[in-house]
């Protein structure tokens, strides 16, 4: 029999019966029997929709419908042929497992009613991506240096299945506060500010929400210029030559000096740039004077130092000086002088001085002084003292050199005209004398009378008093030679001026007297004498 009514409720009532014709009794009789000709339902959902997998496991959402007969089991397949797949009762989700390799993954999925009906195959897709992007970062075209925080930051990402979504970037690598961008091939970032190794950290992430491994790019952030210092002969204020040696240093904490210049007027227009070194061999300008070399150094980043600078006095000139003795004097009766010095330098300072008498043999150097009290030996005669200076630098001038004459021993002087003891007739006294000295000669020469005030008679050897009172005399004269040498002499006289004998106008009053007397009485005895004729 035939059931022609589809889902109404049909019975159907059956019976055997054998061979010999009986009938089997009672007949049995099914009911509620359905009739169901229309294949069951269904949907099948990979991990609720999602795009992407980064898993081969999944989660598959399914339904499964039949209005009749109702669902019985389902079957799922990677691959769409239904060769070895099992039935199995069917859920609303069930894990599984796509195909190995990432790239776009289907389910496929049936569904069996009670009646034995299957539905028609269903399925949806996921693009499985197992593989984490993959991507680089360089600083600045792969700079080992760079000289300001804000750089260049040259990126690159990919991802084979899902694509790349985003990237996102970090000083320190730590990833907590970074924020998710766009990708780009190019971004300008900022460095920490402190100079030094800078590393810049770079990650990515695909469309199936992979993350690459942490890319890092590093360089040294060198900001600051090179610092350094120069000395000219280690320090020294002069030099007596043009060629000098360089004291230098020269630092930098980050890129490393690079190298360094030099120059004499300061002005870097056509100085070249060499390798450093800790010292170098210069040569100044040639005009003595102050002289300042100008130095600076280049790190391996290209900055420019200020500019150093050190000084040293070029004195290429010996000094020069005078000498005299005892204020330029001819003589000197004494074997100690003073010598008068002068010491002059354009440059540097004089600072020693030296003497000798023969031009041979010097005196140690000593500290020089405008003034020095000096020795000769006792023979008289000329004596010179010969003077050189040195300066600070030991440059020592020519020599200079004064003469004198030592005169040790007095003139001699004789009075010729008066001697000792002897008795001159007149008031007026005419004194001469003669003088003369081995060595020098005479300067002057000083007279006085009985102690009276001195008289220069310059170089003449004679000299008049008058108006001298008779009795002794004593007179002194005095020779004094070129070396202020002198001589005494003394000659006692007596001066008689009396016309009897003397000296004094004693006798001649006595004479006067008895002459008046024997005149008072010659006139008495006449006055008598004719008195008494009368």
């Amino acid at each position: 029999p035939f059931i022609t009514t589809q889902g109404e409720n049909n019975s159907l009532e059956y019976w055997s019966i054998d061979n010999a014709g009986n009938e089997e009794l009672p007949h049995k009789i099914l009911t509620e029997i359905k009739l169901d000709t229309t294949a069951p339902a269904g949907s099948i959902t990979i991990n609720n929709g999602d795009p992407y997998a980064v898993s081969a496991s999944v989660t598959l959402t399914l339904t499964a419908t039949d209005a009749t007969s109702g669902v019985h089991q389902v079957r799922f397949s990677n691959d769409g042929v239904w060769d070895t797949e099992s039935w199995e009762a069917y859920s609303s989700t069930k894990v599984w497992n796509l195909a190995s390799g990432d790239g776009t993954r289907t389910v496929y999925y049936q569904v069996m009613d009670g009646a034995g009906l299957v539905s028609e195959t269903y399925s949806d897709e996921i693009i499985l991506d197992t593989s984490s992007p993959v991507g680089s970062i360089v600083i600045d075209v792969e700079s080992e240096y760079v000289t300001s925080s804000v750089v260049t930051l040259n990126l690159s990402a990919a991802d084979a299945t899902s694509g790349v979504h985003q990237v996102r970037l970090s000083n320190d690598g730590v990833w907590d506060t970074e924020l998710w961008e766009n990708p780009s091939s190019t971004k300008v970032w900022t460095l920490t500010l402190d100079d030094g190794e800078k590393t810049v950290y770079y990650q990515i992430r695909d469309n199936a929400g992979l993350l690459s491994e942490v890319y890092i790019s590093s360089g040294s952030l060198d900001s600051t210029p090179p610092t350094g210092s120069i000395k000219i002969n280690s320090g020294d204020v002069y030099t007596n030559s043009t060629s000098v040696t360089l004291n230098l240093t020269a630092m930098d904490a980050t890129s490393g000096v690079h190298q360094v210049r030099f120059s004499n007027d300061g002005i870097w227009d056509t100085e070249s740039w060499e390798t450093y070194s800790a010292t170098k061999v210069w040569v100044l300008e040639s005009d003595d004077g102050t002289k300042t070399v100008y130095y600076q150094i280049m790190d391996n980043v290209g900055h420019v130092s200020e500019t150093f600078s050190a000084s040293i006095i070029l004195d290429t000139k010996p000094p020069a000086g005078s000498i005299t003795i005892n204020d330029d004097s001819a003589y000197t009766p004494s074997t100690s002088v003073t010598l008068t010095l002068t010491a002059v330098d354009a440059t540097s300072e004089v600072t020693e001085m030296r003497f000798s008498t023969d031009d041979v043999s010097w005196t140690d150097w000593e500290a020089y002084s405008d003034s020095k009290v000096w020795m000769f030996t006792t023979d008289e005669g000329t004596k010179i003292v010969n003077y050189q200076v040195r300066d600070q630098l030991g440059l020592i001038s020519g020599t200079y050199f004064d003469t004198i004459v030592l005169d040790t021993k007095p003139p001699t002087v004789s009075v010729i005209s008066i001697t000792n003891d002897t008795e001159v007739k007149s008031s007026t006294i005419t004194a001469s004398w003669s003088g003369a000295d081995t060595i020098s000669s005479i300067n002057h020469y000083r007279v006085r009378l009985n102690n009276g005030s001195w008289i220069n008679t310059g170089t003449n050897s004679e000299y008049t008093f008058t108006g001298a009172s008779d009795g002794n005399q004593v007179l002194d004269i005095i020779a004094v030679d070129e070396a202020n040498n002198s001589i005494q002499v003394q000659i006692n006289f007596s001066v008689n001026t009396s016309l009897i004998g003397g000296p004094g106008w004693i006798e001649e009053i006595a004479v006067l007297g008895a002459v008046g007397v024997a005149v008072l009485v010659a006139v008495a005895v006449f006055i008598v004498r004719r008195a008494h004729k009368k």
